[in-house]
């Protein structure tokens, strides 16, 4: 009854649905991009298959086109990869390094200057415990599943980690009456350690909580990381271990024999492969039309965050949030505190429909929305605010990840829609089409493992930040510029610049140094530092300043040289 309903609904507005044997199709025209979005959720919520949204805004409200980044070369043109990786984020990286570990040839293609460059790179690091996800979902079973590999994964890649523990602060005593569904709700996601807080052990844990809360609702196996250094020591690892990354490198098409796709056209030449992952993240949708799947496509949903200076890591100890009851139904959990394993404390983030894949502009609306989570600290407050930025989450329809096999094209497997907790599960996202596919390619010849894979990768500055003092000391007279200091705000040498720029996947731009170093993230913003560091790419890429770009080709420092370098 209720799926009649919403079919004469969507009749009534002039939207045609569809049911294929592999999609939900939408055909039609809204008058903006909120009625489209609307009723691809209405589509959802009556069928089991992923909804293909064609309808048209009058508006002019459509997702744009790629921007293919142009390249005069054809490195690519006739290599041959038994796998090929479309994505440089999070997925993508965990899925080539995941590759790695088998005797294969493996390539990474990203069409931007360096990997974390959209999502990936542009969220709060939080490695959620798997409680919000809907019980049954695919949301909830990777999630509990990648938390649960993080602890060795990030040992192995020497990125810094810790379980901080989240909290859901109780509102008021009425509350507490749903701490019993809480509990089985993370028992039925199997999220383990969850319990209720009492106000004095709560109090007890967070004395600078400035709101009346009754209580919280404790999940410990919550996580903080780097996500743009744990993307980074990712593909590292890989290509440690015989994988290959192609950086400014796009998918644009690709050519099949029968149902199988033989070759990927780039705008760096065209490479031949067996198999295809397409973790294209906001583009995923696009890669499967031109992969010859349109199975499905995405829309796009906003969040922004404002990050605090390092004083306020004093005063908060767990990631903590106070939704209101009206947001037991949101598609988003509403934000709040989290504080990160650099020190700071991100505030956010808010959530809200684009129809921009990558618009990534901020609002005094949306900055001023996320006082309230600054509000619940009574020792926090906006002047510690240094900077905010904003994110771009790609959702599907039913608001789950699309993890499978392609059902049109023999050799593509699908990663998609990949939002909040992508993050989280993205090493066992990864296992999964990993295991697809070896299992695929095995069907031709067998596929062994790879013997000298290594797991761990190779940080100076993790490694120094265990030592003891006697052990920097000696550590400081072999490596010397570890002890030259660079980056004052946060204490970052050019030692450490030096290895990022001589790292297996090196940056090519400023941003990517920041990235990886975290040099120019402090309350200065670079302005001590840039020039130092500007010197130093000089020098370790043998550059002219005129080639030092901020983010990409869009964004140079210097438009050339008054007189010859030095």
């Amino acid at each position: 009854m209720k799926k009649n309903r919403i079919k004469r609904k969507l009749a009534d507005s002039g939207i045609i649905f569809i049911e294929n044997e592999f999609s939900a199709l939408l055909f039609g025209e809204t008058e903006n991009w909120e009625e489209k979005i609307n009723a691809g959720c209405l589509a959802a919520k009556i069928t089991a298959k992923p909804v293909a949204n064609y309808i048209l805004c009058r508006n002019g409200e459509n997702p744009e086109a790629p921007v293919i980044p142009s390249c005069s070369d054809d490195e690519t043109d006739g290599i041959e990869y038994d796998v090929a990786v479309i994505g440089g984020g999070v997925v993508g990286a965990a899925v080539l390094r995941e590759l790695s570990k088998w005797n294969l040839k493996a390539v990474l293609l990203e069409k931007e200057c360096d990997l974390a460059f959209h999502a990936s790179g542009r969220n709060d690091g939080m490695i959620h415990p798997g409680f919000a996800a809907k019980p049954g979902s695919k949301k909830a079973y990777y999630n509990v599943r990648g938390n649960e590999m993080y602890t060795q994964l990030t040992k192995d890649l020497k990125v810094p980690f810790v379980r901080k523990g989240s909290m859901i602060l109780l509102a008021n005593p009425l509350y507490r009456l749903a701490v019993p569904y809480m509990l089985r709700r993370a028992q039925k996601n199997g999220v383990p350690g969850c319990r209720y807080l009492s106000k004095k052990e709560l109090y007890r844990e967070e004395p600078n909580l400035a709101c009346r809360a009754a209580g919280a609702f404790l999940m410990p196996t919550s996580g903080q990381l780097s996500p743009q250094k744990l993307v980074c020591a990712l593909a590292e690892n890989a290509v440690q271990n015989g994988a290959a990354v192609r950086l400014q490198t796009a998918a644009v098409d690709f050519r099949f024999e029968k149902n199988r796709i033989t070759q990927i056209v780039t705008n760096r030449g065209v490479i031949k492969v067996r198999a295809v992952v397409n973790a294209a993240g906001g583009w995923a949708d696009w890669v499967a039309a031109r992969a010859g799947d349109p199975l499905f496509t995405l829309h796009f949903r906003k969040g922004e965050d404002l990050i605090l200076d390092k004083k306020s890591s004093a005063f908060i100890r767990r990631i903590y949030a106070m939704p209101r009851l009206s947001q037991v139904k949101s598609k988003s959990k509403g934000g709040g505190l989290v504080p990160t394993v650099e020190g700071n404390t991100l505030v956010g983030p808010t959530a809200h429909e684009v129809c921009s894949r990558d618009d990534y502009s901020t609002a005094r609306g949306d900055v001023l929305e996320l006082e309230k989570h600054i509000r619940l600290n009574e020792k926090l407050s906006d002047r510690q605010i240094i900077t905010y930025f904003a994110g771009i989450r790609a959702c599907s329809y039913d608001e789950d990840f699309i993890v499978e096999p392609s059902k049109r094209v023999d050799n593509l497997f699908h990663l998609a829609a990949i939002q909040s907790p992508g993050l989280a599960s993205a090493p066992a996202l990864a296992e999964e089409a990993v295991d697809w596919v070896v299992k695929l390619l095995s069907r031709e010849e067998p596929v062994s493992p790879n013997p000298s894979f290594n797991p761990v990768r190779e940080d100076k500055r993790y490694d120094y930040d265990l030592m003891s003092e006697e052990e920097k000391d000696a550590f400081l007279k072999e490596n010397p510029l570890y002890g030259k200091i660079v980056c004052r705000c946060e204490q970052v040498s050019e030692g450490e610049i030096r290895d990022v720029l001589r790292s297996p996947v090196p940056p090519t731009t400023l941003d990517g140094i920041r990235h990886r170093a975290r040099a120019m993230t402090g309350r200065c913003h670079g302005g001590f530092c840039t020039p130092k560091i500007v010197r130093i790419m000089i020098d370790e890429r043998k550059l002219k300043s005129a080639d030092i770009v901020k983010k990409n080709r869009f964004s140079p420092l210097f438009f050339g040289e008054t007189k010859e370098e030095q």
